[in-house]
Formats: structure tokens, sequence, C-alpha cells
């Protein structure tokens, strides 16, 4: 039995205890009516307020005097809700006072009586038992420019996002404390006014890490509240196993027409160049390399690119020193503009948004612009019968080149690896530069020239978004509701590489001198949630919510490509256009369906003591026939689950006289919650078309496992919430712990089947850690305010279970190890212990490099000191250990707001600290061992016998293995980013028709602290656990300056 079980064999029984003493606790209460006297004085100030709204729901309610006063009609334990315009709303427990004092804060003060959105129920953050934070961005988002939903995120402890790169439209991952899977998707889940917004991409790009962002579809304009949910969702089954993000999106608030007008423009800033050698250092370096490739010197000189005279033939060819990057990277400037008019009458309100944006990367040649529309409407048909909708289109277009690993076509690494000598235009014999493009240099790399002019890569996409909600009210306790919601994505891709200027691709059937390829992609989901909802008031101190209802969710998707080679010219940019024997023609269907039965209840006992329950049964087509659990209409069911409980300290009587504790709650849950993302068909067997050359065929595509079942997550969160000094200090602290059993398992198969692996739930895994977060207020004046917050979150992943002793995955020339005992994903190779300064330190050594199965070959001066972990001299495979952990020591964030009068400024920091990096793209630059241009680093270079240094000697082909992979290319990805700098300023306007004008300006990723040496130390190349913390060498995020403007009419 793993750690949570016992937990929660101790947790569970108390949770019993606590309910039992509560209800005996409620036989005891006093109950009589009696007189409260108090006084609302506003916090900022200190001065009484008047015509406030104080009452207790369906009982008593009251407007303050003009001095503040009210005299009110409570029972013991009575919860009080104050509320004012332009105030926070309040919640207050009279415990048994007599006479009390409220201090009620603006909007922007930080408090927990916040209400979180969570789809289609609302509940209290003061009353909630689970781990869950609110992003009000109704102020703020329109600050944000063309920035993508996930990037309002950015002060939540426990949740970190991780860009995908600099590009536009690229968007980033997100994680909610750490990972609890190997294989399988660690995205949360994100529902959008109460629909599952499906954010996964099911079709791979044909453009090289080129990344499907759905959420850059959502304007941030349009964004009113942002719920994110830790410790996931019962009621969405196993969908929920990596908590849950609610967007909600503005709904008209007054029936007044409202007309608001923002436009920003945005200034980004090329990133900073990668320190290569110029053409005099890279001539040395060449000299070096074609000595140590057997050349002599005599036949050097002869070189054309080595000799000297200016007479000589194709001097101008190779004597430049061109600076590559500058061919690659720009300034750029993006711009925003968006238009929400809202309004309406008693029967219907409504809020209306058109946006559109245009953005230009850093990188030349690319950019994305997105046109959408957005309607969200409320119709009272009668006093029983409602209708909402929320309505969006999108429609976005991209273009980029290739990154990551795709060396030929991808201009960033071309940048960085073409020799200076080199020039992007044929230059004549007398220096003249001609307008045709020089072709792939004599050392086999693409003109980056080349690839930024003739290189082709867009994608067009659209996306529907929407759902109608109907209600029926039998009575004021009793509802049904159906929500009816469609999905429709469709993308169109097209790839084009040319003929000059760009490597060949080595093909199985030949050469291809160009490289063009199209998608199409279409995915719809049709969604119907019923459900009824029943309150009911058992006494003026306790009621109970129950909700249940079922869910349906049917999905398709197809996905066409082709992929052909060798048209006639670099004008003939079309699949069409291909020679048909270099053709290839790919497709992919899929069909999926989920249903599920929900049931979930609260129940409140004397305003203090609240108790929450869950329960799911969920079945999906991706489930195996045999899989476990129950056995539903011939299908299979996973069961989940959450038990959840708070307890409001501070409303204890033994606390009514401590008035420098302003809340104090208690909080725990135990949540079972899965994880679907097992595959489509991998449950059962399926086929494939493949095709070669002119012959067509069905090929068998998988080897089933009628067994595999969904993940299933067990989740336990106990937490505390804390305010103090009349709340203007506030405190969070949640310990969690997450194990994964059924983990998803890449097995080996065995050699009679003809495939090498499949899919079994044959893993564990454990997640814990603690999040803890602080806000104050340091200074709360009419004038002036000051709020500080801090917040710090450490996690610790290990794998309890493996069906084999190690499990590693090679990934860009390096390999991560995951094994039982360790997280998962760690970097796995030689540890070194600095370079041999000199052949005696070397033979003292005694070690040899494997340089083969039967060969191998002693280390010299100016080799790599490789750790021989087994002792037997030979340096091999056996040697190969952990070198790094991707997985930070903590995460956090630092953000201020200082308000004077009508000028605010606002900055946050990000910070992270302990992670490692592979610095792919410097293994590359640093590697000496071809004659590809390198980092300045290579200049410290081992040269003589004796020397001192940490770089070792360069070597053609590197027979000694110096750049395997090792610690060499492992950093310390720790970081500290001033994220966001905002000065805001609104102007005071007295006008009927103008009711606001503010102005902002600010600036994105100021200042990055960091010691590694890649352009950024923040990143994701992949979602999966296995993939963190490898460094591509993609765009990196930019830094930008926006300025912009906000009216209200």
């Amino acid at each position: 039995m793993h750690k949570l079980s016992k937990i929660c064999g101790i947790i569970l029984p108390l949770f019993l205890l606590q309910v039992s003493t509560c209800f005996i606790y409620a036989q005891d209460s006093n109950n009589k009516e009696r007189t409260l006297n108090g006084f609302v004085f506003s916090a900022e100030t200190g001065e009484p307020l008047p015509l406030v709204n104080v009452s207790i729901p369906d009982y008593s309610a009251v407007i303050t005097e003009e001095d503040g006063s009210f005299s009110l009609k409570v029972f013991d334990n009575a919860l009080l809700y104050v509320s004012k315009e332009d105030y926070q709303t309040k919640l207050v427990n009279v415990v048994n006072k007599d006479s009390i004092k409220i201090y009620l804060g603006d909007q922007n003060t930080t408090s927990f009586y916040k209400k979180a959105n969570l789809g289609f129920d609302q509940e209290e953050l003061y009353s909630s038992a689970k781990s869950v934070d609110i992003i009000d961005t109704r102020d703020f988002t329109w600050k944000n420019g063309g920035s993508s939903a996930e990037n309002l995120i950015n002060k939540v402890t426990g949740v970190n996002i991780k860009a995908n790169s600099g590009n536009p439209g690229m968007g980033s991952d997100i994680y909610i404390r750490g990972f609890n899977s190997m294989y399988s998707d660690c995205q949360p889940l994100i529902i959008v006014d109460g629909q599952i917004y499906d954010s996964k991409s099911y079709s791979s790009s044909i453009v090289n890490n080129a990344f499907y962002n759905p959420l850059s579809l959502i304007d941030v304009n349009d964004i009113e509240n942002i719920t994110i949910q830790k410790d996931g969702g019962a009621i969405y089954g196993a969908k929920g196993a990596n908590g849950i993000i609610y967007i909600n999106t503005k709904r008209a608030k007054k029936l007044a027409t409202s007309i608001e007008f923002t436009m920003s423009g945005e200034l980004k800033t090329a990133p900073d160049e990668i320190p290569v050698l110029d053409a005099s250092d890279y001539r040395l370096y060449l000299n070096d390399m074609l000595l140590s490739s057997g050349m002599s010197g005599n036949d050097i000189s002869a070189l054309p690119y080595m000799n000297d005279h200016t007479n000589s033939e194709g001097y101008y060819t190779y004597h430049n020193n061109t600076n590559w990057q500058k061919k690659v990277f720009e300034n750029s400037f993006s711009q925003n503009i968006g238009v929400n008019i809202s309004g309406g009458d008693p029967i219907a309100t409504y809020s209306l948004s058109v946006g559109y944006m245009s953005n230009n990367g850093v990188v030349k040649e690319t950019d994305y612009t997105r046109f959408n529309t957005h309607l969200n409407a409320d119709i009272n048909m009668s006093d029983k019968v409602k209708v909402s909708t929320s309505l969006g289109i999108s429609k976005e277009k991209r273009t980029m080149f290739d990154e990551g690993t795709s060396l030929n076509s991808n201009p960033i690494y071309t940048s960085l690896v073409k020799a200076p000598i080199f020039v992007a235009n044929e230059r004549s014999e007398t220096g003249e530069f001609s307008p045709n493009l020089e072709d792939v240099d004599i050392f086999g790399i693409s003109n980056t020239q080349s690839i930024m002019e003739g290189f082709e890569g867009s994608r067009n996409n659209s996306r529907f978004f929407g759902n109608v909600d109907l209600s029926y009210e039998f009575s004021k306790n009793f509802k049904i509701s159906e929500n009816l919601g469609l999905t429709y994505d469709n993308s169109k891709e097209s790839l084009y590489s040319p003929i000059i200027g760009v490597v060949d691709d080595t093909l199985k059937n030949g050469v291809g001198d160009n490289r063009m390829a199209g998608s199409s992609y279409a995915f719809h989901s049709v969604a119907s949630d019923t459900r009824i909802s029943w309150k009911k008031a058992l006494s003026y101190k306790s009621n109970v919510d129950l909700i249940a209802g079922g869910r349906l969710t049917v999905n398709r998707y197809t996905n066409d490509w082709a992929v052909g080679y060798n048209s006639t010219g670099d004008q003939m940019t079309d699949v069409a256009d291909a020679d048909k024997e270099f053709v290839s023609l790919y497709g992919a269907n899929g069909n999926w369906n989920d249903i599920t039965y929900y049931v979930s209840g609260k129940y409140m006992l004397n305003n203090k003591y609240f108790f929450n329950a869950e329960l799911s049964l969920n079945g999906s087509s991706r489930f195996g026939s045999e899989a476990p659990g129950l056995s539903l209409f011939d299908n299979q069911f996973g069961l989940f689950y959450n038990a959840s409980a708070a307890w409001i300290v501070s409303s204890e009587n033994f606390m009514a006289d401590c008035n420098l504790i302003n809340l104090l709650k208690l909080r725990a849950s135990y949540t079972v919650v899965g994880n679907d993302d097992i595959g489509d068909y991998e449950s059962e067997l399926y086929y494939t078309d493949t095709q070669f050359m002119l012959y067509k065929g069905l090929l068998r595509a998988n080897l089933q496992n009628e067994s595999l079942q969904w993940e299933t997550v067990n989740k336990l969160n106990v937490g505390i919430d804390l305010s103090v000094l009349k709340e203007r200090l506030h405190l969070s602290v949640d310990y969690f712990n997450n194990y994964t059993s059924n983990m998803l398992v890449n097995m080996p198969a065995s050699v009679e089947t003809g495939y090498n692996s499949y899919f079994d739930n044959q893993g564990e895994m454990e997640n814990s850690g603690i999040d803890l977060s602080l806000k104050g207020r340091i200074i709360n004046s009419k004038d002036f305010k000051w709020d500080l917050e801090a917040g710090i979150s450490m996690y610790k992943n290990e794998i309890k279970k493996l069906p084999e002793d190690k499990i590693i995955t090679e990934i860009a020339d390096g390999y991560v190890i995951s094994k039982e005992g360790n997280p998962a994903g760690l970097f796995y190779g030689y540890k070194t212990h600095g370079v041999y300064a000199s052949d005696v330190e070397a033979a003292n050594a005694g070690l040899s490099y494997e340089t083969s199965a039967t060969t191998t070959a002693p280390f010299q001066g100016g080799d790599m000191h490789f750790d021989d972990l087994d002792g037997n001299g030979i340096i091999n495979e056996n040697d190969m250990q952990v070198v790094g952990d991707p997985n930070p020591d903590f995460t956090g964030y630092l953000a201020t707001s200082v308000q004077f009068k009508n000028i605010t400024l606002d900055a946050v920091m990000d910070y992270s600290f302990g992670g490692d990096v592979y610095n792919y793209q410097r293994y590359k630059l640093e590697s000496m061992s071809g004659y590809e241009n390198q980092t300045k680093a290579v200049l410290n270079r081992w040269n003589y016998d004796g020397q001192e240094t940490d770089m070792p000697h360069l070597s053609y082909g590197d027979p000694q293995g110096n750049s395997s992979f090792s610690d060499r290319w492992i950093e310390d990805g720790s970081f500290m980013r001033l994220k966001q700098v905002t000065l805001s300023y609104k102007l005071p306007v007295k006008s009927e028709v103008i009711r606001n004008f503010q102005v902002f300006v600010k600036g994105n990723n100021l200042l990055t602290l960091t010691d590694y040496l890649g352009r950024d130390p923040d990143f994701s190349v992949n979602s999966g656990s296995l993939f963190q913390g490898i460094d591509l060498g993609l765009c990196p995020q930019v830094t930008s300056v926006l300025v912009g403007v906000k009216i209200g009419l």
C-alpha cells in the first residue's frame, strides 16, 4: 500500500470525526435571535462608509447610515454579506458578538472573498475546501497586447508556464504541480465558459518544431477571470489528472450600453547574438581542423578558401566576414486592436467583441495574424426559462520556419554553424555581388539567406467554439439545465524548402533536391451536458447543494498530408509539382467518444464547517474492452471521486476576541481522478495505409492491448489560509501528494510480434511538494497604495514502479533515464573530471575509449577525462550515469504594485532555481569535430602539452568521443527574470460620452539573471515529462515594449 493510502487511512476517520463533532455542536448551539450593532469603514482611509448593504440572505438586511453604522437582527454564527459598489464583497461570521467593526477594501485588494467559477458551479473562495486560485483579469487583460491566454497566469504558485518558442503564436506548455505521467499528457484540462476546450493537437506540423496553440485563438481582451483548480476535479473523471483551468469570458454587468476600445503597439527587439567565431578566428580553427584530418600544411595552403592572395581563384567567394545571425533576426512591431460592446435590458443582455492582431516575429519573415469575434448573451425567456450563449469564431494565419533538430533548413541553426568566410550572394572574381544566391557551401552547410528567402512555411487555421445553455427553474431550489457545445477546428499547412542553397535530403529511393509538403486537418466535437441542481436551506445556519448530471462528447478528426521532392524548379512549390516517384501520401482518422455520469454535493453547517463530495463514472472508447473497472452497457467505466472539508477556525467562539486574525481556515481534500491520454486505438487492432513509390497497401499499425486503461492519480491536498491585520496580510500554504498508479509505460514486445514495443499500465509515480504564497498591502491610504506578493513552489518527482530496471530514451543526441527511486527523465551520460593537461597525466590515468566492440584507444593530452564508473579502465556505455536533473529545486514569483492617485506601477519577477538544462545548441557549437563554426569558447581549447584548460583539443570526427553526451553539455538553468513592468495612468475624465480613458506602457522580459549560456533558460520543446530541460536552440522569449490605450464610452 503506497503512502497516500496510509495517509488517507488517517485523514478520512478524522474527517468523519469532525463531521460527527459538527452535528453534536449543532445540537448545542444557541439559535436565539439577537441584535448586532456595527460599523463599516473604508480599509484605505478608515472613514465610515454609508450606503453599504449588510445582509444575511433570506433572513435580514440593512443599509448603513451616514456614519457607517448599522443594526441588524442576527443569530449565532450568522454569515454577513457586506457589499458596496467599487468595493469587494466581504463575508463576516458574527460568532457570538453583539458589536462589530467591518473594513471594506477596494476591488483590487487581495482577499479570500472572491468567487471561483468552476464550470457550471460557483464557489465562494471563503468556504472552498479545494486548492484554487482566482485571477480577475478584467482590469489588466487589455495591457497584455497580443499575449496568449496562458500568459495571464503569472502570479500563481504551483503553476509553471514554459514558452514553446519566442516566435508569434507558438504558445506555452502549462504544468500544475509538476508531472504525473511519463508518456501521457501532463497538461491541465481547460474549461471555457463551462465547455471543455480541447487544447491538444491531434496532428503534428509539417514544419519542424512548429507548435499548435489553440489558446492563441482566445483574445485575452475577452477574458473576465481565470480560476485554477490544482487538486483536480472528480466530476471530469479521466480528464482531471493534471488540474483544471477555468476561463470565463466577459458578460454584460449592466443594462446601460457600454463601449470599450483597446489598442496597443509592441516593439520587440532581436535577441542577443551567440558569440561565434569571426572570419579571422574561424580560419585559424579551420586550419587546425584540416591538420587533424590528416592534411599537410602545403595541401591546406593550396585550398582556395585558405589562399590569401587576392588574385587567386575564388578569393571573394571565400574571403568574407559575414554575420549570419543578422540575416535571421531583426527588431519587429506588432499591434492589437479590440472593441467590446455590452448592454441590454431586463429581458436580455449581451457582450459582443471584435479583435484584430498582427504580430511580427523577431525572426525575419515570420508573423502571426488573427481576427476574432465573440458573443455572450443571456436571455430571460420567462420567469422560469433562461438561455445563455457563448459563441466565438477565430481565424489565424502564421508564417514560420523549421526549428530545432531540422538542421539543414533551420535558419537559426545554420546562422550559427555556417562559416563566416562565406557570403549569401554569389561574388564575381572582381568582388561584385550577384543577385543570385550561393548554393550549399563546400562543407555541406545550407545558405542561411537561401532559407530566409526561399523557404515557405504557413498555417491557416479557423476555430468555432460555442455553447448554448438552456435552464428551467421548477422552483427557487430546483433547476434542470442542458448545455450543448460545438467545436470545429480546421487548419491547412504548406511547406516548401528550395533547391538553391539548401542541403539535399537523402531518401530511400534517391536524393531530394527540394521538398514540398501540404497538410489538412479538421477536428470537431459535439458535447452535451445535462444536469439538475437542488439547493435546500435546512436552517439559517446550514444548507445542502446537490448537482447531478451526464456529459457526452463525440469527437472526430481527420488529418491528411503529403510530402514530395524534386520539382523542376524553385517556382514549382506545390506537392502536385513534385516528381511522382518521390511523393508520399498519408492520412489518419481519429474517433473517440466519452460519457460521464456525475454527482456532487455540498453541505454547510454553522457557516464555518464545509463539506464537499464528488463522484463520477467515466467511460471512453479509448479504454480497452478488458480494462479493469465497472462494466456498463458493454463498456468499461472508471470510478472517480473526491471528499473535501474546510473549517473556518476564526469563526469559533474561542477566536471571537482575537482581533489580530481576521480569517483562519483549514482545508483538506482527497481526490481520485484519471488521465485518458492513452491513444485513441491502442487498445484495439487497427491498420494504416502505406505507400512506396507508386505502390500502396495496408500495414498493421499497432500491437493492441485490450486491458489498456486510464492512468489513476490519487491526490491529497492539505492547506491553510490565514488573513491578519485587518486583512492586509494573507498567507496560503498547501501540501500536496499526487500518486499515479496504472501509469502508461512503453513495454518491450517479443521478437516474434514484429514490433519493438507496446503500451501497458505497468508504472507508478509519486509527485509531492509545497505551495506557499504571501500577499500584503504594505501601505493603504486614499491616494497611495503599495502591494507586495511572493510565491514559492517546490515538488519532488519519483518513479515508484517500472516493469524493468530502467528505461533509457534517446533525445537530440542525448539520453534521459527513468528508474525506480528517481525522477523521470534524468540526463544520462558520462561524468567528466576536466581535460587531461598532458600525455603523462592521461597515461597515469590508464583509461581507454571504446572505439568499437573489439578495439580501444588510450586517452592522450587534450582529451576529456571521463569517470570510469565500473573501474575496468575502458570508457563505454557501462560508465554512463545520471549527470543532471531538469526538475527545479523550487520556482516562484515576486510581484509589486504601487498606486499613487491615478498612476499605477506593476512589476512581476519569475524565478527558478536548481533545474539542469541540456544545451543541445552548445553541443553543436563546441564539439570541435567538423567544419561547422563554433563559439568563441573554443579559442580556449587545448593546444599544447601541459596546457591547463577546460576545453579539449579539436579532432576531426572526434575519434576519442570528447563530445559524447556528458555533463559537459549540462548547465544550471536557474534564473530570475523581470517578466513584466507596467506603468499605467487613468486620466481624470469629466464627460458624458467618455467614461474612462487609460494609457499604459509595459516592458516584457526586460532583464534575465542567469549563468546559462544559451539564449533562454526557460523553455519547453515538448509537454512530456521526458523532454524537460532540453534546449534545441529555438527562438527565445523576446524583450519588448508595449504602449496602449483603453477608452470606455
